[in-house]
């Protein structure tokens, strides 16, 4: 049962599993640089924690690992069933991982941590399921601390039209790694970026598809039609005006490893 995962949350991406990366490959992309940067070999114990459609698993799966995906949206998980049958995917709930304690080296969760109903119980079950030593990583929007990389103009509009919101409807919060992972008994928190340049011939049309496509658009659909309409034409207008014929986007990749004694224990 999923019971302590949003049912809104699992709704949003249900809906959106059908057209979820493509109209541009983000996630894809981010995977691809974020497992690049992990000891992810051949026949390395992944599990892919919130795992979408697969972008980790297929990068993992391309290295020669062994993955497990979860994920506690069906249609996302029977799409990557199809898009990657060697891995083994089943529905399920992080907050309470139906697997065996140390059964993986390293387990990663790319755009998850700050969507789940509790990030704390999902870290400790991580630990749980991690061998000694083994490696958490996980993906969050945004640059990590320190870094020089500048936030997009865009995020002024999106703040913007927040006040705008109807109570409850944008997913996700701001999450602090390094204390929830300190929090959760792991050790060695690193953080660094990790960055894409996307093609976008398209341009703020494009764009508009795009925040349509992935869970930006919990954001979008909690506008007062008005709003939603008003702030579609600006967002464009503003890609436009900017020449913009590409999307990048830098996020932070977090990892932390585990102490060399077994954690059995269930938050």
């Amino acid at each position: 049962m999923l019971a302590d995962v949003r049912h809104k949350v699992i709704g949003v991406f249900d809906q959106l599993a059908p057209e979820y990366d493509t109209v541009l490959p983000f996630f894809t992309a981010m995977a691809g640089q974020a497992v690049s940067a992990l000891p992810v070999t051949a026949g390395t114990r992944v599990l892919d924690l919130g795992a979408g459609i697969g972008a980790v698993t297929g990068q993992a799966l391309a290295r020669g690992a062994r993955v497990t995906a979860i994920d506690a949206a069906p249609e996302m998980i029977a799409r990557l069933r199809v898009e990657h049958p060697r891995a083994r995917a089943t529905v399920m709930d992080a907050h309470n991982l139906a697997l065996p304690d140390a059964a993986f080296g390293v387990v990663v969760s790319s755009f998850v941590m700050h969507l789940v109903d509790d990030p704390e119980a999902v870290a400790r079950e991580v630990r749980r399921v991690l061998a000694p030593g083994g490696l958490f990583a996980l993906t969050l929007p945004g640059a990590p601390p320190g870094s020089t990389a500048a936030p997009p103009r865009a995020n002024e509009l999106w703040a913007e039209y927040g006040q705008y919101l109807t109570p409850g409807a944008e997913m996700g919060r701001p999450l602090d790694a390094v204390a929830l992972l300190e929090r959760t008994g792991f050790v060695g928190t690193a953080a660094q970026p990790v960055t894409i340049d996307l093609a976008m011939p398209g341009g703020g049309e494009m764009l508009w598809r795009w925040h349509l496509s992935h869970g930006t658009v919990a954001f979008i659909n909690g506008l007062p039609p008005d709003r939603r309409e008003e702030f579609r034409q600006r967002l464009i207008a503003q890609a436009d005006a900017a020449g913009t014929t590409s999307l990048r986007a830098t996020a932070s990749l977090w990892t932390a490893r585990t102490g060399l004694s077994p954690s059995r224990a269930r938050g």
